[in-house]
C-alpha cells in the first residue's frame, strides 16, 4: 500500500511540474508583449524597458520558468510593486 502511494505522490509532482511548464510555454508563445499591453499607447522605450525588467521579461527564459515557479509556492504570481 505505501507504494502506492509513494508512486502516485511521485506521478503528482511530475504531473505538476510538466503542467506548469507548460503553461509558461503557452505564455511565453503569445504575440503580444506583456510590457507593452501593460504600458498602454502612449508608452516611452524608457518606461517599455522598465516594464520589462520589473516583469523579468529581460531575465533568460531559464530564469524566467525558475521564478514563475518560486512564485507560485511562494503565492505570488503576479508581478506587484
Amino acid at each position: 500500500m505505501s507504494a502506492y502511494v509513494v508512486r502516485r505522490v511521485i506521478s503528482m509532482i511530475i504531473l505538476l511540474l510538466l503542467l506548469t511548464l507548460v503553461v509558461f510555454i503557452l505564455f511565453s508563445l503569445l504575440p503580444t508583449d506583456p510590457a507593452r499591453l501593460t504600458c498602454g499607447k502612449g508608452c516611452t522605450p524608457e518606461v517599455l524597458i522598465a516594464n520589462r525588467h520589473r516583469l523579468g521579461l529581460d531575465l533568460p527564459v531559464v530564469q524566467q520558468y525558475w521564478e514563475f515557479m518560486k512564485g507560485l509556492f511562494a503565492g505570488r504570481i503576479y508581478a506587484a510593486d
